[in-house]
């Protein structure tokens, strides 16, 4: 046990190694630290040609992706902007992870954050690098913010004035109060007197973010709140038109990141990371000849940053990669290349400042050559303006897609967290195996080296479903050869009774299987190669057929799925009950009905969180009388999605059931159960998989320990009630600990090859789409594995466990 311990111990000192090595803190300068370069230039000559804009108004519409513009009608006032050749737009591509924290960075210092970025979006703390609001504030002037409380805990509140309000981002069932408690504010800020108290005002709005976590990525409620948003964008456009000249005022509206069809996000794919960004007002003549809604051009979302600098007259941020696209905005030439040459010497400021492997000649030439221009420009001569910014444009994108794809790894890192890991899973292999190796142990092996394919680990799921099925056909294999021997009578009638029974389980637990599988298989990735996939025709069915569809589909249907959640769950609940000689029966009975009247009754939610809060203190009593099946059982069925629960009890049976099976590779089969389960609930390995808005239930307020314990038990519930009934039957087993010693060392391969995988792969196009989201996942996975040993071992259950890999 205690080599076991210190295997498992080096192997997670390796995974922070290679973690540090691979998502090192990212490299920047101070705002003090310039290289000098061309400094008198940029103080001195580079004069800009007029004022900056009196007020600029940042929309920002949480997940406000692509389709929500370009393919709906909904924004019909924007829309019509564009048309009209008043507003400019643009696709913003977001770079990974697509959430919100990270993309807020991205937007206001021009910078590519940390991977990690992820994390810390639950906790978000001061930014402090430097960024255009820094900016702004240093000249003295204004700035407003409502919205997502995220903005003031990244800046001071010295940044945003005093009456500065911001919203709680995190409780996502609420999509009305939390936009409504945003846009109360504009009656004063865009009154006549309001609008001289602000030169900047930020609005952050989340219900569109909220409506697809809560519901989907198609929910018609989406529609609605779409309307209610290009409302807003009217009322902001028509208020600063009556009191501002076109020159003096800018309103840009644009999305953090996008949204995937189950409304989550964090991944890499085009509904993820492809945002509009719509520029009002531009300063060309507008038409009333329509065009049609779609943008100018591509831009990188860090490109914003450069562009409001120039909008604003103050410094591009010192770390910025941004390329302006100000020439789009405006009709004078001579701002438009000098914002361009400010842009080329703050980035080639950076480059050397970080002593980034990037040929700088070219940026160079670009520098002199606008520098010439803008000098001609003086003397009223503008030939030849057009050739030097597309030149430099051209030299400004070529640095930035070298930063951008540039990795900063630590190899050394990677070496040593490679050693201590390599080495950890050769020692416990042999300690717990004797390198006795069985075809169980070599099923998982391959399935395990199979994460060297993006295509396997993307649809990693495929991989498990084949390999559940498939062990257990071959126990009913060998299984139908014993039943062939007893009806020959080669073998005793309780032998024959046994198999039978057992080929009865196995047959069972197939059509569980396979039910489980097709509770989420319509949301794979792969469905959605299909192009009429959502846009399926059914005007030319027969009408009956018709009619059946639109009855399953609105309401029927649903009451169905409903009724028989509810079975689930109770009988799930009365047969764990049963499972100990002296239940609780009455907490169960209460926190039943309070969960019950949480997810199917129509409470008003002030009610609903005081039966959650009493569910909460029945799963605490349980805690305390060490039942702590139930309790773990009772909270899964409190947090997780009803849709879930068919799948949660056949998981619970079909682990029960496997030690009847009595195979010789019990362990791997019970292993592939629990990794098909943790796809069964609708995980996969993209970060958007994750369902974050279960980990606010019966929350009042914000608490990132408790909202980040439901999440994870949501996310793997399917694991966790296979675990839970076969270790209602293993319990008493004397090779429990040898069991869940070999359960392990499944982990500590995995895990280990994960991160030869991604070492392997630290170059591939696929990065960080597929092999970096995958090594997170399998060290959570290894963590939560080990953790929950722990608890195990900590109390005890059962009392035989102390004697854990005793017979090894």
């Amino acid at each position: 046990m205690k080599l076991v311990l210190v295997c498992s111990v080096i192997q997670l000192i390796a995974i922070f190694i290679f973690g540090y090595g691979f998502f090192p803190p990212k490299t920047s300068i101070d705002i003090i630290e310039h290289t000098g370069l061309d400094e008198t230039f940029v103080t001195d000559e580079l004069v800009h040609s007029k004022d900056g804009v009196k007020n600029l108004v940042l929309m920002v519409i949480d997940a406000f992706g692509e389709r929500f513009l370009y393919d709906s009608t909904s924004m019909a006032f924007t829309r019509r902007l564009i048309a009209e050749n008043r507003c400019t737009t643009v696709r913003a591509h977001v770079q990974t992870p697509t959430v919100t924290l990270p993309r807020l960075k991205a937007m206001v210092a021009g910078i590519v954050p940390n991977y990690m970025d992820v994390i810390l979006n639950f906790a978000s703390v001061e930014f402090t690098e430097d960024n255009w609001l820094y900016r702004i504030k240093a000249q003295n002037k204004k700035i407003v913010f409502y919205g997502d409380d995220t903005w003031q805990k990244m800046f001071p509140h010295e940044v945003f004035e005093a009456r500065s309000e911001g919203t709680t981002s995190f409780f996502v069932n609420d999509y009305t109060e939390v936009d409504n408690n945003v846009t109360r504010h504009l009656d004063f800020e865009l009154s006549t007197e309001g609008i001289e108290t602000w030169n900047v005002m930020i609005l952050h709005y989340i219900g569109l973010d909220h409506i697809g976590h809560s519901m989907h990525g198609r929910h018609p409620q989406l529609e609605i709140k779409l309307a209610e948003m290009d409302s807003i964008v009217e009322r902001i456009y028509t208020s600063l038109n009556q009191h501002r000249k076109l020159e003096e005022f800018s309103l840009v509206v644009l999305g953090d990141h996008g949204m995937t069809e189950g409304g989550n996000h964090g991944g890499p794919s085009d509904l993820e990371t492809l945002v509009p960004i719509v520029i009002c007002p531009t300063f060309d003549q507008a038409t009333k000849v329509k065009k049609e809604v779609k943008p100018v051009m591509d831009i990188e979302q860090v490109d914003l940053v450069p562009t409001l600098a120039t909008l604003l007259q103050v410094p591009i941020p010192v770390n910025n990669i941004g390329v302006s696209f100000y020439d789009l905005l405006t009709s004078d030439e001579i701002g438009a290349l000098r914002s361009i040459l400010t842009n080329a010497v703050q980035l080639q400021n950076l480059l050397i400042g970080i002593k980034a492997d990037v040929n700088l000649d070219s940026l160079q030439n670009c520098i002199t050559e606008a520098r010439a221009g803008t000098r001609r420009t003086n003397n009223n001569s503008i030939d030849g303006i057009d050739e030097i910014r597309t030149r430099c444009k051209t030299a400004l994108h070529e640095c930035q897609d070298a930063v951008i794809s540039a990795a900063s790894y630590k190899d050394h890192y990677f070496i040593l967290a490679l050693v201590l890991s390599i080495v950890s899973l050769i020692v416990f292999a042999y300690k717990s195996l004797k390198f006795n190796f069985n075809r169980g142990h070599v099923i998982i092996f391959v399935q395990a080296i199979s994460i060297f394919s993006s295509s396997f680990t993307e649809e990693e799921q495929d991989t498990w479903y084949f390999l559940f099925p498939s062990l257990l056909l071959y126990e009913l294999f060998l299984l139908s050869r014993t039943w062939n021997a007893f009806r020959r009578g080669k073998l005793r009638e309780n032998q024959g009774n046994n198999s039978f029974k057992q080929i009865f389980i196995i047959m069972m637990i197939l059509v569980a299987q396979r039910y489980s599988r097709s509770l989420t298989e319509g949301m794979r990735r792969r469905w959605e190669l299909f192009s009429d996939y959502n846009t399926f025709n059914y005007t030319k069915m027969d009408t009956h057929i018709q009619s059946a569809i639109e009855l399953l589909n609105f309401g029927y249907l649903q009451k169905v799925v409903d009724l028989g959640s509810f079975v689930g769950a109770a009988f799930f609940l009365i047969f764990t009950n049963l499972s100990y000689k002296k239940p609780p029966s009455f907490i169960i009975l209460f926190s039943f009905m309070a969960i019950l009247a949480v997810k199917w009754g129509n409470f008003e939610e002030s009610t609903n969180f005081y039966f959650c809060h009493f569910t909460w203190l029945c799963i605490a009593a349980l805690f305390l009388m060490r039942k702590f099946k139930l309790a773990f059982a009772t909270w899964l069925f409190l947090v997780c999605r009803t849709r879930t629960y068919y799948v949660l009890f056949l998981m619970h049976l079909t682990g029960y059931s496997l030690p009847i099976i009595n195979s010789n590779i019990e362990i791997t089969i019970f292993y592939t159960v629990m990794a098909s389960s943790f796809f069964f609930v609708g995980n996969s390995n993209s970060l958007s998989a994750i369902d974050i808005s279960v980990g606010y239930t019966g929350l009042q307020s914000y608490l990132p320990i408790l909202v980040g314990i439901q999440i994870l038990l949501n996310a793997y519930s399917g694991p966790m009630m296979v675990f839970l009934g076969w270790f209602g039957q293993k319990q008493a087993s004397e090779d429990l600990g040898s069991m869940l010693t070999e359960v392990l060392l499944y982990r500590h391969l995995a895990m280990c090859i994960s991160m030869i995988s991604l070492f392997i792969q630290r170059y591939h196009l696929f990065l960080w789409r597929v092999f970096a989201p995958k090594f997170l996942f399998e060290s959570v996975h290894y963590m939560l594995y080990l953790l929950f040993l722990g608890f195990i071992y900590t109390f005890n259950l059962p009392n035989k466990f102390t004697n854990i890999n005793k017979s090894k």
